[in-house]
């Protein structure tokens, strides 16, 4: 697998609960600076689980970074099902 570049990496930040950290500073939403999981993170297979779904869990997993949250959620292996 090829290195990933930051901009790359970002890109999969999407949605996280912690994406505020990657905004540059100045901007309506930013604390500035970066996310502090960013520069070790990888991307993982898992299922996107709303926390009112119960299992069993069918849908398919996703791409997603190890350290990817997002509020109403749980991220799951990809072969669980409960």
């Amino acid at each position: 697998m090829t290195a990933r570049t930051t901009e790359e990496k970002l890109r999969a930040c999407a949605g996280c609960r912690n994406n505020f950290y990657n905004y540059p500073p100045g901007s309506d939403i930013a604390i500035g600076g970066c996310c502090t999981s960013l520069a070790t993170a990888t991307l993982v297979r898992k299922k996107k689980v709303a926390m009112s779904h119960a299992p069993p869990w069918k849908q398919e997993p996703i791409e997603v970074h190890d350290c990817f949250s997002q509020s109403g959620f749980v991220f799951v292996g990809p072969d669980r099902e409960y």
